[in-house]
This record gives C-alpha cells, structure tokens and sequence, in this order.
C-alpha cells in the first residue's frame, strides 16, 4: 500500500487503487471476462455513479425504491466486491467499476454506460469523500488536496486520462455517455437514455400510460428524495456517496490560480477532442 501526505491508495502496475480495496478482489475486477448480457456502469469517482445506479433501480423496479436499492450500490461493485459481485447479481448484470477503459473488463458484446462531471466539481466532491473516510488517511484542506489530484496522485489516479480514456471509444457501439450536468437540467432525457441502455423494452414501458412510470421514475430519483430514502442500515447514511449534488460548488472551493489550472489542463489534454466544449459555462470562473 503506496502512503504519501496525500490520500493512502493501493499500487498496482502502475495504477492508484482505492486503499480499502481487497485486493483479490482488485484481482477478480481486472481479470473478469464478461458475459455478453453484461452491462457496466463506469465513472471516475463522485461523477454520478450513485444517482444513476439509483435510476437503474427505479427503472426496473416499476419506479418505485425497494430495500434491494441500498444492496445494489455495494454488490454491484466489482472493484470492491470482486467474484462476490458476479456471483450475487441477477441477469443480466449490471456492474459499477471505477477502472479506465483500458483496465476495466471488456467485452466487445458488453454494455458500457459512461457518466462524465466537469473535473472542478469532481475535484471537490472527491476531497470530501477522501477526507471524511478514515482509511485514506487524508486530514488536509481543500488546497492541499488539490495539489494531489491536479497530477492523478489520488484513489483511482488521473480524472483527465480516465475520460479520455473512454473518450476515445466514443463512437464504439456499445459504449454510451451521459453527462452529470445535462442530466440535471433534463433529467427525463437522461432516464430515458438510461432505459435505452438496459433495453429497448424499457423505454416504451417508461413512456406508456401518458408517462406514469418515468413521472414515478423522475419523482424518486431526485438528489432530495434519495438521500432520504437510501439507508445502508444500522444507522449508516450515504453522506460519504451523496454530499450535495450540486453544479458549481467548486467556486466555494478553488481559488483563481486553481480554476486556471484546470483549465489549462483542459485546454492541453482535451481540445480538438470536443470535451472542451462539454462544460463551457459550467467551469468559468
């Protein structure tokens, strides 16, 4: 286990695993081979994995949230849960993983939903789960934090090389994206892109009945209603998944040097690509 000033993270060839991670599982996550049916869900941490594993629940539990919900969010894991996630889930599997593309498993005939954040919000919604989980072993402030994940010295390595990452598989057939920002200003477009991921069924049951199970579907899946309605149990909340929410809070957080550090990243790593645009005023200073 690599352990620097910054948050505590699992070496492994090269790459920057959470430290709570076990590691047979961290093995079972990089040696899967997955089944045609399987669907993944993949981000860079706090980049909307929660709200839209949440979405899938709803979806396929006729809008409604269950006591299966609070499970899902660990069981379909591999990273952490390693064989015990395969093992558990109902077909087809529908698998969260945190891993870049060229790390993740991969299957050709598999499905791969990718939730893209601006890197500023993401940068401070990531400091306060590092900060408020014991095992990262990080107590500094915000500033401090962000000289780590400015260079990828972080749990789970660089944000801008993961979305490239995927990225650049943009136009593969069975890899689809959503964008955090857009789904919160149209959250009906992004249930609906998600139902299209799960499967051609989904939509059209959505949208039937003058749109009575995507109204249900779009009602519990807000950040209010979530983060009253999930419970891990034994009187565990999800403050450490669901914090705010919100677009923009980074300006509560960066100063001016750090905004344009970012955004000369962007400008190095992501232009000609059309990322540059995605987040145009979502990242002014």
């Amino acid at each position: 286990m690599s352990k620097n000033s910054g948050p505590t993270y699992r070496l492994i060839n090269n790459f920057r695993h959470d430290s709570s991670f076990p590691l047979e599982c961290i093995e079972f996550s990089l040696n899967y081979k997955p089944e045609d049916t399987d669907k993944f869900v993949v981000t860079y941490p706090k980049c909307g994995t929660t709200w839209t594993q949440q979405i899938i629940c709803l979806i396929l539990n006729d809008g409604m949230p269950t006591d299966y919900d609070k499970e899902f969010v660990w069981s379909s894991f591999i990273d952490y849960r390693g064989d015990e996630c395969v093992k558990t889930l109902l077909k087809p599997r529908v698998i969260k993983t945190h891993l870049p593309f060229n790390l993740m498993p991969y299957n050709k005939k598999a499905q791969y939903l990718c939730v893209l954040r601006n890197p500023k919000d993401a940068c401070v919604s990531y400091y306060y789960h590092n900060k408020g989980l014991p095992h990262y072993e990080f107590d500094g402030d915000f500033h401090e934090y962000f000289k780590y994940w400015i260079e990828g010295d972080v749990p789970n390595d660089d944000y801008f090389q993961h979305v490239l990452s995927f990225w650049s598989h943009r136009f593969d057939d069975n890899l689809t994206f959503l964008v955090y920002e857009h789904m919160k200003k149209n959250p009906k477009d992004a249930v609906l892109k998600i139902a299209e991921f799960l499967g051609e069924e989904f939509p059209i049951k959505l949208r039937e009945n003058n749109d009575l199970l995507l109204n249900k579907v779009l009602e519990n899946s807000t950040f209010e209603s979530m983060k009253s309605k999930l419970n891990l149990g034994s009187g565990q909340d999800l403050h450490f998944l669901m914090r705010k929410g919100e677009v923009g809070d980074w300006r509560n957080h960066f100063n001016k040097a750090e905004s344009d550090l970012v955004d000369e990243k962007v400008k190095q790593l992501f232009s000609g690509t059309g990322l540059e645009n995605l987040w145009t005023e979502e990242m002014k200073w």
